[in-house]
């Protein structure tokens, strides 16, 4: 492997925010894909689905329960006031949700795969 020496350290989050810095350059100048985000009942689901439509890369739409979604914004700190949002009681519900929505054409998941993302 060239540049590789026995015992040389690597940078793995070096290596980590490189590769994921050129896949963004390959999105850009792409519309966002819309996305649903089903059940992001997480702070981790949410400020990811938020850190992507912040990239441009999908235009988000949280599928779940909303008063929970709300709740979990507001002690994270994140603004979901422009994110469109579609209530669903409980997970099993969003995901059919989500479903209905990618078979009318609302949000990708037809065409491509893994544009529907469970939180």
């Amino acid at each position: 492997m060239a540049g590789w020496a026995a015992g040389a350290a690597v940078d793995v989050q070096a290596l980590q925010q490189a590769r994921q810095q050129a896949l963004l350059a390959l999105g850009q100048g792409l519309a966002p894909v819309p996305c649903a985000v089903v059940h992001p009942c997480d702070a981790e689901s949410l400020a990811g689905a938020l850190q992507a439509a912040q990239q441009g890369l999908i235009a988000p739409v949280l599928v779940g329960p909303q008063p929970r979604i709300e709740a979990l914004a507001e002690v994270a700190g994140l603004d979901i006031s422009a994110v469109p949002r579609v209530a669903a009681a409980h997970s099993h519900e969003a995901a059919g949700r989500a479903a209905a929505m990618a078979a009318a054409g609302e949000v990708e998941g037809e065409r491509a795969a893994g544009h529907v993302v469970a939180g």
